[in-house]
């Protein structure tokens, strides 16, 4: 069975996308490098999807970031709205 992990960035609307990655089960961390460093750490179940919304938020010279889990049916929804962004990009 797969695990998904899938980041959301609603944020942005001009450039709304969202990045997946297949990841063994198990521990895994994700950061957003913005004005602040937003870290959150996922426990991947196997055969479970995982989706992570990426909050943006006013920041003094750049914006900056929060990262959320959220459940399965929020995540798909975000992520129907949203364009896979680049690998490496």
């Amino acid at each position: 069975m797969r695990t998904l992990l899938a980041l959301v960035n609603l944020a942005i609307r001009l450039h709304v996308a969202y990045f997946l990655w297949e990841v063994a089960p198990g521990k895994h961390e994700i950061a957003s490098h913005t004005e602040n460093t937003a870290k959150i750490t996922i426990d991947a179940k196997e055969g479970r999807n995982h989706y992570v919304w990426q909050e943006v938020k006013m920041g003094m010279w750049q914006p900056g970031s929060l990262l959320h889990e959220v459940n399965e049916e929020e995540g798909k929804k975000g992520v129907l709205e949203c364009k896979r962004a680049a690998e490496g990009g």
